[in-house]
C-alpha cells in the first residue's frame, strides 16, 4: 500500500536520522543503527479477546501472568521483551534484505548527504474478525529519505494487517506457546512491508542517474 503525499503517520518517538554520503539505497539502509533509533509505540497492537489472551498467559505463568498486568498489550510487550523479540531488528533486517535484492535502485543524487528516517507506528497481532479465534500479524511501517535541506526524496509506507494475504494465521495459544512462532509471523509481515516499499521505490526511482 503506497502512502500518498500529504498523509503522515503520527511520530510517536524521536526517529532515526542518519547522515551519509550514500551512493546506493542499500548503503543508506545498511547505515541505520538498530537500538534506540527507530520509532516504535510504547505497546504492541492487539485486537481480539483479552480474556482469551489472559487465559493463555495464565497457563504460561511467569511475569506475563501477574495479576497486576491487566492490559493485553502490556502482556504482549512483556512477552516479547522476555523472549528478545525485537521488532526494530526484525523490520530493519527485512529492509536490508529487500534493498540488497534491488541493485537497480539508486538515489536521485548519488553521493549527496541523505538522512534516513524509519518508523514503526504500529505492530502486533490482530484477530481476523470480531469473533474470530485466529490471529494474523499486524505491522505498519514508514520510510523517508531526506536530503540535507530536509526535502523528501522518498516517502513510502506499508500496512500489513489482518486482511493481508500471505501472512501466517494462528490461534493465540500457538503464538505465545512458542516465541519462534510470533517472531516468524512478525518477520513475514516485515518481509512483505519491506518488499512493498522497495517495489514502489524501484518503480519511481529505479536506474536513477545523478543530477
Amino acid at each position: 500500500m503506497r502512502i500518498r503525499p500529504g498523509i503522515r503517520f503520527v511520530r510517536l518517538l524521536p526517529v532515526a536520522l542518519v547522515l551519509l554520503a550514500a551512493s546506493s539505497w542499500a548503503q543508506l539502509v545498511a547505515s541505520l543503527p538498530i537500538q534506540g533509533e527507530i520509532a516504535i509505540p510504547d505497546k504492541p497492537h492487539f485486537f481480539g479477546s483479552s480474556q482469551g489472551l489472559a487465559g493463555v498467559f495464565g497457563a504460561l505463568g511467569g511475569i506475563v501472568a501477574a495479576p497486576a498486568v491487566e492490559d493485553s498489550r502490556e502482556r504482549i510487550r512483556l512477552y516479547m521483551a522476555q523472549h528478545a523479540i525485537d521488532i526494530r531488528q526484525i523490520v530493519l533486517a527485512e529492509f536490508r534484505k529487500a534493498a540488497a535484492a534491488a541493485p537497480e535502485l539508486a538515489l536521485p543524487r548519488e553521493g549527496a548527504p541523505y538522512r534516513l528516517r524509519l518508523g514503526i507506528p504500529s505492530y502486533g497481532i490482530s484477530a481476523r474478525g470480531p469473533f474470530a479465534d485466529e490471529y494474523k500479524p499486524w505491522l505498519r511501517v514508514r520510510l523517508e529519505v531526506l536530503d540535507k535541506a530536509d526535502r523528501a526524496e522518498f516517502d513510502e509506507g506499508s500496512f500489513i494487517n489482518n486482511r493481508t494475504d500471505g501472512t501466517p494465521t494462528h490461534e493465540l495459544a500457538k503464538y505465545f506457546g512458542d516465541p519462534a512462532v510470533l517472531r516468524a509471523a512478525l518477520a513475514r509481515a516485515a518481509e512483505l512491508a519491506a518488499a512493498e516499499v522497495v517495489k514502489e521505490l524501484v518503480e519511481r526511482h529505479g536506474g536513477a542517474r545523478p543530477r
